[in-house]
Formats: C-alpha cells, sequence, structure tokens
C-alpha cells in the first residue's frame, strides 16, 4: 500500500465494509426468497453459481443459509468498531456512505438485542426475524421467547 501505513488500514476497512454490505444484502435476499415461496437453498445455488459467484457470497452466505453464526469469526461487536471507524473516515473526507450507516445501524440492533458473540453474518438472521421467518431452534438461546402469556383484567364496580 505504499509508504503510507494508514493506507493499509483503510484497505482492511474498505474489505470489511464490502463483507458487511454484502452480508446485509444476501440476508435480506434469502428472506425475500424464503417469504416468497423460493426455498432459500435453491436460490442461494442460484445466485451463487452465476453472477454472485464469488468466496465472500459462498462462504458468509453459507453461513446465513445455514444459521451458523457460531463460532463467530468475526463477532459483531468488532464489525461494527470497523464499521464506524470507515464511517468516520467517510465523514473526515466527505464521502458519502448511506449503506455502511444502514449497516452500522442494523449491527447496533444486533447488539440492543444481545447478540454480541454472533458472527457478523446474523445480520441475515436479523432479516429473517424482521421478515418474521422462522429460525433454527439451535438460536433459542439469543432470540425472543415467542411465547406470549395473556392476563384477563376485569373491573368490578
Amino acid at each position: 500500500m505504499g509508504n503510507d501505513p494508514g493506507h493499509a488500514n483503510l484497505m482492511k476497512l474498505a474489505a470489511n465494509v464490502m463483507i458487511a454490505t454484502t452480508l446485509e444484502s444476501m440476508g435480506e435476499t434469502l428472506a425475500l426468497l424464503r417469504k416468497g415461496g423460493i426455498p432459500a437453498e435453491l436460490g442461494f445455488e442460484v445466485l451463487t453459481n452465476s453472477l454472485f459467484d464469488s468466496k465472500v457470497h459462498k462462504a458468509y452466505g453459507g453461513k446465513i443459509l445455514n444459521e451458523r453464526y457460531r463460532p463467530a469469526g468475526m463477532v459483531v461487536p468488532l464489525a461494527l468498531k470497523d464499521m464506524r471507524l470507515a464511517l468516520t473516515e467517510a465523514e473526515n473526507t466527505a464521502t458519502p456512505m448511506p449503506f455502511v450507516s444502514l449497516v452500522r445501524d442494523r449491527m447496533v440492533t444486533m447488539m440492543a438485542r444481545g447478540w454480541d458473540t454472533l458472527d457478523w453474518s446474523a445480520l441475515g438472521l436479523l432479516t429473517s426475524q424482521d421478515a418474521s421467518l422462522p429460525s433454527s431452534s439451535d438460536l433459542s438461546d439469543v432470540l425472543p421467547n415467542t411465547t406470549v402469556a395473556f392476563c384477563v383484567v376485569s373491573e368490578r364496580g
């Protein structure tokens, strides 16, 4: 990266930004396919064996498809840190990055849900949950209890 060591750091941030935005896109796409009646496995196979035939799409998309968010390769807090650093650099250079801002906000939501030990590919889990899609029982410890108790209160006068 030349003589400026800051360039190497910026390249690392840029690569992580591209991965994070890819994770969000893959999660949204697989959720859409599932909700539309197309098996996620089929959609994943078609997408990653045609236009999106990259290691990132296949590796991280596979994690989303199979809901394998543990063990984490990159935990959410570290990914969030990189999104913040990239956005700080973007602000310093007057470079708008609206999609990265969205992904940062999605990662903050993941932290709020207590998903700090999950892999950053759990952006796909967040999208599935937002779309009210069922998730693996292996994730029951991080997903809200879907059992709702109702209490009827009557007033007597």
